[in-house]
């Protein structure tokens, strides 16, 4: 997965953690993608285990279960995915002889 793609996919996790996706249409705009890219992005976190549903009476995703992105990427990659957001994300563990870290997202 490119590193645009995989930021993406973070944006759409943190958005549905924080209940602010709003409608499928306002979500694929505030993400920058079309609404069938956005669904594509819905099936990949599906595809991790999350269980998204929507609400309409509150216009938004949310998880129904207790989904945690967990990511596994080289030290460098990570600070290059994660900017200035280092405060948003939990550091699970670290392991370095190979220069990975694990992180909850």
């Amino acid at each position: 997965m490119l590193l645009s793609e995989f930021e993406k996919l973070i944006s759409l996790h943190e958005l549905i953690l924080k209940n602010r996706t709003g409608t499928p249409e306002e979500l694929a705009m505030r993400m920058d993608v079309s609404r069938a890219c956005l669904f594509r992005y819905m099936e990949k976190l599906k595809g991790y285990g999350a269980e998204i549903k929507y609400n309409r009476t509150s216009n938004c995703y949310s998880y129904i279960n207790d989904f945690k992105l967990k990511v596994t990427l080289e030290t460098n990659e990570m600070k290059k995915v994660l900017g200035g957001k280092n405060n948003f994300y939990k550091k699970n563990t670290s392991v370095s002889f190979n220069e990975t870290e694990e992180w909850l997202i």
